[in-house]
């Protein structure tokens, strides 16, 4: 048994109804128009009090952090590391998980991480955590950027001083990556603190 097929509607009867509802929700200057540019990325001075914010909140050094957004991304909100780091501040999945944990919260998503306020609270209070960890070492700074960027486990392996009151030279980092590092930010931090 056939089926009665429906008339087929031809184009000019499928074009009017679309082109009524578009002009009656003022839809066809949208539908003609190119699609909106991407918005520029922010400068390193519109991004200044956005980061300059967040260090205060975490009780760091604005310079500090201004430095090691220079070096982990060059104030670049969409870099994306070698190993799955993220935004400006090159923030982890560990330092993700811990900052969820702590904060009670959901897990933000892949894009939220890229946002600057969001991957800037991360990132300065991750960076604020390790300087927690080093409280009354006289290499605090050194101590806190060598497990920023290499992790706890390796400065407690390798770095930590005998007592809190011996200072860590940087030739004693025995990882290169992670003694330039730490070598660059402090360079690039007394520069900030110098034209402030």
């Amino acid at each position: 048994m056939q089926h009665p097929r429906s008339p087929a509607l031809s184009p000019p009867h499928l074009l009017l109804p679309l082109l009524l509802c578009l002009l009656l929700l003022g839809g066809l200057p949208c539908f003609f128009s190119p699609p909106p540019s991407p918005r520029p990325p922010l400068t390193e001075q519109e991004l200044l009090p956005l980061l300059e914010e967040s260090a205060r909140r975490h009780g760091l050094s604005p310079a500090l952090v201004r430095a090691l957004v220079w070096k982990e991304s060059r104030f670049r909100p969409e870099a994306i590391g070698a190993k799955g780091e993220l935004g400006l501040m090159q923030v982890t999945q560990g330092a993700v998980q811990d900052w969820t944990r702590v904060h009670k919260t959901s897990r933000p998503r892949r894009g939220e991480l890229l946002e600057p306020a969001r991957n800037l609270e991360i990132g300065c209070w991750y960076l604020a955590r390790t300087f927690q960890h080093w409280e009354g070492y006289l290499s605090q700074e050194k101590l806190a950027l060598a497990e920023y960027n290499a992790g706890r486990t390796q400065v407690l392996r390798n770095w930590r001083p005998l007592a809190p009151g011996t200072p860590l030279h940087l030739e004693e980092i025995t990882f290169p990556e992670t003694r330039d590092y730490i070598q660059s930010i402090l360079q690039k931090k007394a520069f900030y603190e110098a034209g402030e």
